[in-house]
């Protein structure tokens, strides 16, 4: 397939190390989108954070962010992004630090930030499934996706801790009728 295409209906996309000319639908392209989708969702949820007075948790949640990044990294270019795996890990253990082991499930929306955080949570689910239908189709080689699937299921439960302290011990009154 070439790498540019006149079709206003494909897109390219770089997986794997490979420029790929693909429809604007397809699993790339959502993969890519959900998570650009989560990592600007993150961004809104530090920036209310930051206005609210607490740096602490806008902090962690850039840590994630630049997580998410590094999975970005990872997917389009494996070997260059397999080196920022390690680092990738070390700022969600940073981002996790002190916060309570969740002790159940709970209802999201304790405060808008909250919801903003956990939609980009789905997001990220999202993408993670997406990344196992693309090494399944031969498209990503099983080391990247296995390497991404983890890095985005740690960000998915990083993000959940931090839904957990917001909506329990943070100060959120309203939080104690969500929460189970």
């Amino acid at each position: 397939m070439e790498a540019r295409s006149q079709s206003p209906l494909l897109t390219e996309a770089l997986i794997g190390g490979r420029l790929l000319v693909v429809p604007k639908h397809s699993d790339e392209i959502e993969l890519y989108g959900s998570l650009e989708e989560a990592e600007a969702r993150l961004a809104v949820a530090r920036n209310m954070l930051a206005e609210k007075g607490d740096p602490e948790t806008a902090e962690r949640l850039l840590l994630v962010q630049k997580a998410l990044r590094a999975v970005m990294t990872l997917l389009a270019d494996p070997e260059r992004g397999r080196g920022l795996v390690p680092r990738a890990l070390a700022l969600l253990l940073e981002a996790a630090r002190g916060l309570a082991e969740p002790t159940g499930w709970s209802l999201h929306g304790c405060s808008p930030e909250d919801a903003e955080m956990m939609l980009a949570s789905t997001l990220v689910r999202r993408a993670d499934r997406l990344v196992s239908r693309m090494a399944e189709k031969g498209l990503l080689d099983s080391e990247s996706a296995g390497e991404a699937s983890r890095l985005l299921s740690t960000i998915s439960y990083v993000l959940y801790r931090l839904h957990w302290s917001l909506c329990r011990g943070g100060g959120a009154k309203k939080a104690a009728a969500l929460v189970s």
